[in-house]
């Protein structure tokens, strides 16, 4: 009879195993025999860990070919630095706000940290790294650029309390991929005692589904009109007639509604018919679904509509408010908010079905 002592108890052993398919060097395939071959050594000594493990981890973690790319490397390399450089010269910054959070530029920017955080968590839990880099990483630097950008639209500056918060958040959810950039931070920038190794997972609140709402609703309203203005420059570039003249002041008209297009009707009633109020939204038999919305002929347009009140309801907002039609949040004060003080000049118009 055969006995097999363990090395660690049962509550230590792994709980799943991960395979990649061909590892990948640039998109190519790894060979010596062709020169595309890096060691891990000769990673670490080009690039330096920190940046060599972003690049791992950005490799991807699925079934399919995991591709090491030196250009992320490199260029993790220049957004490390200049974070760092951002954070030690704005944590010394004498101008930032203090007192209450504001309504909008500051809580949009907290309830964002607080999703990333958790989402973050969720994939290092699910050992999906390139996701977990995502969330840590490039969507919290990009969290910090957009709030950056709308205090200095709205002329007021950074608050201390978020600067300190985005700080201490990103130390910490980027220590398992980033540990030596996150312990200089922690030490050097913060003042910590302890290695940042000692530092448990932040607790934060989960996020509000009507502050996210909005922060989606500010983000691809800004994309559109954005969008629409480089149209019109791309359309004078060719010599095509425009009557858009970018010496002239800008002037915005947004259209609004108090309730979804007619057409939208039917999709959201077939939605409450396969919704399950007890179970999550992920539960909904989508072939079911897909195939009466197919059968009502307008597939390319319904199927993102559906998409979008499926997300809204896997993030948590209200079922009452998703499938009655109605916003998370306030639209016309979002916009007033959004672009005021304008420039440019902002008119608000209702419309109906």
């Amino acid at each position: 009879m055969l006995t097999v002592k363990a090395l660690f108890p049962r509550e230590y052993w792994p709980k799943s195993v991960r395979a990649n398919g061909h590892l990948q060097l640039n998109g190519e395939k790894m060979s010596k025999s062709t020169g595309n071959f890096m060691t891990l050594d000769d990673v670490v000594k080009k690039y330096g860990a920190d940046a060599a493990r972003v690049a791992l981890a950005d490799a991807g973690d699925g079934i399919s070919d995991s591709n090491f790319v030196e250009d992320v490397a490199d260029n993790t390399i220049l957004r490390f630095y200049t974070n760092k450089e951002w954070i030690e010269e704005t944590i010394k910054d004498t101008t930032l706000r203090t007192g209450p959070l504001n309504d909008f530029q500051d809580i949009l920017f907290d309830n964002e940290m607080n999703a990333l955080v958790n989402e973050a968590r969720k994939q290092y839990e699910e050992t999906s790294y390139k996701l977990a880099l995502k969330a840590a990483h490039y969507d919290f630097l990009n969290a910090r650029d957009t709030y950056r950008e709308s205090c200095t639209a709205a002329g007021i500056p950074l608050h201390k309390d978020l600067v300190n918060k985005y700080i201490r958040l990103q130390a910490l959810i980027l220590t398992p991929i980033a540990p030596h950039w996150a312990e200089y931070v922690w030490l050097e920038i913060l003042g910590e005692k302890k290695s940042i190794q000692w530092a448990a997972w932040p607790t934060v609140p989960a996020a509000d589904p009507a502050l996210t709402a909005a922060r989606e609703y500010v983000r691809s309203t800004s994309s559109n009109i954005n969008s629409a203005e480089a149209a019109q420059l791309k359309k004078m570039a060719k010599g095509r007639q425009s009557d858009f003249d970018p010496k002239k002041p800008k002037k915005l008209t947004v259209f609004m509604t108090e309730s979804f297009p007619a057409w939208q009707t039917k999709y959201i009633e077939l939605l409450k018919e396969v919704w399950d109020p007890a179970a999550n939204a992920q539960r909904v038999d989508d072939k079911e679904l897909n195939g009466r919305i197919g059968k009502m002929g307008e597939m390319k347009k319904a199927m993102p509509f559906v998409q979008a009140l499926k997300k809204r309801l896997r993030d948590g907002e209200p079922a009452d408010a998703v499938l009655e039609r109605k916003l998370a949040f306030d639209e016309k004060k979002t916009l007033l908010v959004c672009y005021s003080p304008p420039p440019p000049p902002v008119r608000l118009c209702k419309i109906r079905d």
